[in-house]
């Protein structure tokens, strides 16, 4: 803690810094590390340590030294030519040189290594659980040179791996003058003979390492880093390729007293003593917390400027010394054992929960126990790399390796993903990677081991470039469209040029930070840091700014946005938020059990039926997740409680309320593929039932959908799972998709046995993989052609319908923050004022002035009325008609009576299941007749809409929310329809597989539709994505909320706060390039396939068209750079089981990630079931000497996970063990 500071032994540690690593098959990563009982006085000056020159062997006659960069000495027990040791606690193998003479000197681990370097008694090669070698040998030949440095001890000369690849020092009088990375370049060390030689200090300081022979042989004089010295030795400033400082350091007695990075953080030390042996006894970070620190014999006590105190019990001294519990600022206890090693084995939290680590001889991890009794275990070979993984319910992974220890094969459930290592080059770097399904990608890649090409299933290529510094310098599409990069010499983009040929440009500061964005058309934004590196000021497009500010101890405590709306923020003694505060006054309250979870949540302002603030509660299980949600009782809504039942692999098995049951199906890869939905009945009626059912091919494409008692869908796909058609013999239909090079949709064809011609759609892509035209032709309709255009900035310009002479052509404008404010519907204007966090404003309204509680109270001559937590309960329209609303514990709209203007009435009531989605409505009119309509859901979509009298389904393209087909059961049978739907995924059709029309819209700015035209009782009520039009009020429900067209935003505030946008209401700024699906996250992108078509990526808008090229590199690297397990664990999470990690089962918000995540066409009610399976362990398992994380740690990082961790009410996290992330 303490920007660090260890509390058991009072050192100050500074973790390495990297200051400057160059592209290699294995990079030479040049860091600095500092820690202040390390006094050993090194290139940098005293504590420091760097790459090369901290490790080092002593050989005696009775031992074997290790010095390490913390400056410790380990010692093994004498090491004569051809012995090996090991050492448990520091989990190291060590070998002389020289004929075998024991079992471990001839273990497998030791095979990688040559014959001449094995049999060498001159050199002494260390190993660790990395698998990397570390050569030392004798270098000091002369007497002379003996007597220059320290004899009888080795240096490090090399450090290697299994594939080759070996990174060499050179030594010259006891000083690293040379370094030779594995991609051949040449270091040259640079010193100054700063201090007269003395005992332990050669007085050599390192003024900088230069670039003195590139990659391909040619020479070079270029600096990577230099460093600054005061007179007494003491490193002080750092500075980077560009010349600017960094770090700077200040010092006593060559004790560390401040550090800081200019424009960044700043932190002071005082000291008991100014010596290595010396302890922190007090530390002051700038702009944050001061803490003191008091040590006794069993524990430290630590006492922060708030009067807080946390104290860190240990038992031994020295080395043998164990952090055994933390006694939180609380006063809750967090317990630690370990082995006889020394190692952990066992974590108990403050509930008391136990979770047990299982260790092999060599301490590696080989068994993981939970709380809940669920045990994972892991199988290794000889050089402690996984070969099998079991769990729960007998799932179980097979890894089959070669020689160097890289998969061959891994085999799961799903099927067995197989890889080829083809370049002799690089035999970490697979050329060929064949999926569980059998589709087969190649990759090629340069001699520095960076990706230059992928070839996909289809032979499809993409190609990627580099510039001389080894820096992404463009990515070619299979269709030939280059997105280029530029980077300056610290590896930071500058400059980003689209396809299109326009470009972006970043402006960084000395510290990296993007600090404006320049674009087309005049587009600019600045970004501002205070003094302490925090984010202070964001100056939008338009002008208009946005502030942090932070309490004294540099937690977030306000937020103002452009329009002057205020967001507040408390916390408790754990530095976890404890009350939020909304421009409109709503406060929230959160409280938490002794481990953490969040156990109630307080809407202050909204009090309930006896008149006391509505509290939430929520109860866990033993392994943390989410059992029950207990709701307040509220004016419209009786209390209830919602109950989460899970299984042994961390599925969610069904949840319960008080209005039915949902429960979960899986596959024996353990991925979701159904559910059975059961409503219970109103009075006097009976329940309601709806079930569906997908089966998924290896790779988790889809293979089948079974929607009720419909007959089945069959998905054909090819490769890796781009889909390729869809037929359905028991509807008479069949499509056929052509992709293009891109597996966008090309070209749909619709096929039944009554047309003698296909209904025909065609598409075509800007070189931004935007819509640029929709085709429909069919042997019964008139040809018609949806044309789009495009500004510089990726927004939509026009759009026209050409072949309907009704149609017009709509023109849009915008401000420049990109905010919607115009369009053009042919002699029709429309013109929004909005302010500057997006609130529409009545017409001749100053949008400086703005909305400062982001309620809107009026617009149009409409007028709003809310309740405390920010639900509105009254529209009251200027004719007389009014709309009353009322909401559940949840927030959830539960109630509504829409009068009209002529006094008729209609009442509906609304009922949710457990996950929160809508299943039944309602409504009773002014003549006493009532109508229930039921729903049915596939995961957040709903599928099927079921009345007395009429049952509608709806088919969705795989993995998204743009309706595909419409079936609807009436007396003759099924009858399907087909969608035809916009560049944004809006329907502007429905048409019969043979083309004739049966319900016709034209596009509206913010309703999504107007002027519809249908065929007798057809309604058509899908909006924008996700949205489903309610006939009684107007509105659309939008999954986690309700959506007002005339508002354009929603009628309740975001369930997952100010993670789904700064205003709380707001739906999208921009309605023609954004969606919201879930009603969730404000401006999503139009992803998934929209009106784009169904296979693959879609290029994004401008703004993010790199990054998602920029992404997929690096995706694919981590994925093919499997050398060491740990990266190679991506590969094996892949075909790890879905596991129901992190699914948010409380409140509306059931999705975390939501639509931004959406892949399967299964269920994602739960949908971060397979996305969070593995890296939820505990990450330190594996270190005898667990970090102690700061306050000012914990609080930056509650204070990213906010509104993950609290305004979605909670998230229940299902820890999968540390074996999974396949340490060694």
């Amino acid at each position: 803690m303490g920007s660090p500071v260890n509390p058991l032994l009072g050192a100050k540690l500074l973790p390495a810094e990297t200051d400057f690593a160059l592209p290699a098959p294995r990079p030479f990563v040049f860091s600095r590390g500092y820690l202040s009982s390390n006094e050993q006085i090194g290139a940098l000056g005293q504590g420091w340590s760097v790459p090369g020159e901290s490790l080092a062997i002593s050989l005696k006659d009775n031992a074997c030294i290790v010095h390490d960069a913390q400056g410790r000495r380990i010692t093994f027990g004498a090491l004569a030519p051809g012995q090996a040791r090991f050492s448990p606690t520091e989990q190291l193998w060590i070998r002389r040189g020289g004929a075998s003479i024991d079992e471990e000197s001839n273990a497998p681990r030791w095979q990688a290594l040559d014959e001449t370097l094995r049999s060498d008694p001159e050199r002494i090669v260390l190993s660790d659980a990395s698998g990397l070698y570390y050569v030392f040998a004798d270098n000091a030949a002369s007497a002379t040179e003996k007597a220059a440095t320290d004899a009888g001890r080795w240096p490090l000369i090399e450090e290697r791996d299994r594939n080759g690849y070996t990174t060499q020092y050179r030594w010259e009088s006891g000083l690293l003058v040379t370094v030779i990375d594995s991609a051949q370049r040449h270091y040259q060390m640079v010193y100054d003979g700063l201090l007269p030689a003395m005992q332990g200090d050669t007085g050599q300081r390192l003024t900088g390492v230069k670039l003195v022979q590139e990659h391909d042989s040619e020479s070079a004089d270029e600096w990577l880093v230099r460093y600054s010295y005061s007179p007494v030795g003491d490193l002080i400033a750092v500075r980077h390729r560009h010349g600017e400082v960094v770090r700077e350091f200040e010092w006593q007695a060559h004790m560390l007293t401040a550090h800081r990075v200019p424009g960044g953080m700043e932190a002071h030390y005082t000291w008991d003593r100014h010596a290595p042996d010396g302890r922190v006894v007090g530390q002051q970070e700038a702009g944050g917390l001061a803490r003191s620190y008091t040590y006794h014999v069993d524990h430290t006590l630590v006492t922060d400027s708030l009067g807080r105190e946390e104290r860190y019990h240990f038992v031994g001294s020295g080395p043998g010394r164990r952090w055994t519990a933390h006694t939180r600022a609380d006063g809750s206890r967090i317990e630690f054992r370990y082995d006889r090693a020394g190692l952990k084995v066992a974590t108990v939290d403050p509930l008391g929960h136990e979770t047990l680590i299982e260790r092999d001889e060599h301490g590696q991890v080989i068994a993981q126990t939970g709380p809940d009794g669920t045990r994972w275990a892991i199988e290794r070979d000889a050089l402690g790399q996984p070969v099998s993984i079991e769990g729960p319910d007998d799932q179980r992974w097979q890894i089959t390796r070669n020689d160097l220890g890289h998969p061959l094969e891994v085999t799961g459930p799903e099927g067995t993903t197989a890889f080829a290592y083809d370049n002799a080059d690089l035999p970490d770097r697979p050329t060929t990677v064949t999926d569980a399904g059998g589709a087969t990608h190649q990759r090629e890649w340069n001699a520095l081991g960076q990706v230059t090409a992928q070839i996909d299933c289809s032979q499809q290529r993409t190609e990627y470039a580099y510039d001389r510094h080894g820096y992404l310098a463009s990515v070619t599409n299979a269709l030939r469209e280059t997105t280029r990069t530029q980077h300056d010499e610290m590896g930071r983009r500058i400059a980003t040029q689209l396809p299109d040929g326009l470009y972006w440009h970043h402006h960084v500061d000395s510290l990296g930070r993007l600090v404006e964005l320049e674009g087309p058309q005049g587009f600019r934004q600045q970004f501002f840091f205070d003094d302490h590196g925090r984010p202070a000021q964001r100056i939008e497009a338009d002008g208009s700014q946005q502030f942090t500010a932070y309490d004294d101890v540099g937690r977030l405590s306000e937020l103002t946005l452009g329009n002057g709306a205020v967001y507040r923020f408390a916390y408790d003694e754990m530095d976890r938020l404890a009350s939020e505060t909304g421009p409109d006054g709503r406060e929230q309250q959160y409280r938490y059990d002794d481990a953490g979870r969040l156990i109630e949540r307080i809407e202050a302002n909204r009090p309930g039926p006896d008149g006391q603030p509505l509290v939430t509660r929520y109860d866990y299980d033993e392994a943390g997740r989410l059992t029950a949600r207990h709701l307040p009782a509220t004016e419209h809504a009786p209390a209830s409680t919602e109950q989460y039942q899970w299984g042994a692999n961390g599925q969610l098995l069904s949840v319960t309320n008080d209005h039915g049951e949902v429960t979960f199906s899986y596959d024996d890869a353990q991925r979701l593929i159904g559910e059975q939905q059961r409503h219970a009945g109103l009075a006097g009626e009976s329940g309601w039932q709806w079930q569906h059912q997908h089966t998924l091919t290896a790779n988790g494409a889809p293979q089948a959908s079974q929607f009720g008692d419909l007959p089945a869908l069959n998905w054909h796909t090819y490769g890796s799972g781009h889909l390729h058609g869809m037929s359905a013999p028991g509807l008479d239909l069949e499509i056929a998709l052509e992709p293009d090079a891109l597996h966008r949709e090309t070209q749909r064809r619709l096929n039944s046995s009554d047309q003698a011609q296909p209904l025909i759609l065609e598409r075509g892509y800007t070189h931004l993989g935007q819509l640029d035209h929709l085709t429909l032709r069919g042997a019964n309709s008139a040809a018609s052609e949806q044309q789009y255009q495009y500004d510089a900035l990726g927004r939509m310009s026009f759009r026209a319908l050409q072949g309907d002479q009704s149609s017009k052509v709509i023109a849009y404008s915008y401000d420049a923050a990109g905010r919607l404010i115009g369009s053009q519907h042919g002699d029709h204007a429309h013109r929004y004022s909005v302010d500057a966090a997006g609130n529409r404003l009545e017409q001749g309204v100053d949008k400086q002035q703005g909305l400062t509680d982001n309620r809107l109270t009026q617009l149009n001559g409409a007028r709003y009325r809310y309740d405390g937590a920010g639900n509105l309960i009254e529209r009251q329209q200027p004719n007389g008609e009014r709309l009353t609303l009322g909401y559940d514990g949840a927030n959830r709209l539960v109630h509504l009576i829409h009068a009209s203007e002529l006094g008729a009435t209609r009442e509906a009531t609304y009922r949710y299941d457990g996950l929160g989605r809508r299943i039944s409505k309602t409504v009773r009119h002014t003549n006493g007749t009532t109508a229930t309509t039921h729903y049915g859901w596939d995961g957040d979509r709903i599928v099927r809409e079921e009345t007395d009298n009429r049952r509608t389904t709806v088919v969705y393209e795989p993995g998204s929310f743009v309706p595909m087909l419409r079936i609807d059961d009436t007396q003759q049978g099924q009858l399907v329809s087909a969608y035809i739907t916009d560049a944004l995924g809006t329907p502007m059709q429905l048409v019969t597989p043979n083309g004739q029309p049966r319900w016709l819209a034209e596009p509206d700015d913010w309703a999504a539709v107007k002027n519809q035209r249908a065929v007798r009782n057809l309604t058509q009520p899908i909006r924008f994505q996700g949205q489903w039009h309610d006939e009684e009020s107007g509105l659309y429900y939008n999954r986690h909320r309700y959506y007002d067209p005339l508002q354009g935003r929603y009628i309740s505030q975001d369930p997952i706060g100010l993670n789904g946008g700064t205003n709380l209401y707001g739906y999208v700024t921009n309605p023609t390039e954004m969606v919201d699906p879930l009603g969730l996250y404000d401006n999503q992108p139009r992803q998934g396939n929209g009106g784009f078509g169904l296979m693959g990526l879609i290029a994004p808008r401008t703004m993010s068209g790199f990054a998602i090229h920029e992404s997929d590199r690096d995706t694919l690297e981590q994925m093919a750079d499997i050398q060491e397990f740990n990266r190679g664990a991506a590969v094996t999470a892949a075909y790890a089981p879905s596991v129901l990690a992190g699914a948010v089962i409380s409140g509306p918000s059931v999705v975390s990630a939501g639509y931004a995540g959406y892949r399967s066409p299964v269920g994602q009610c739960i949908k971060e079931i397979s996305q969070n399976v593995i890296f939820e362990a505990v990450t330190n398992m594996d270190d005898p000497s667990p970090s102690v994380p700061d306050a000012k740690t914990l609080a930056e990082e509650n204070m990213r996970n906010r509104t993950e961790q609290v305004q979605r009410d909670t998230r229940p996290r299902v820890r999968i063990p540390d074996v999974l992330i396949c340490k060694r």
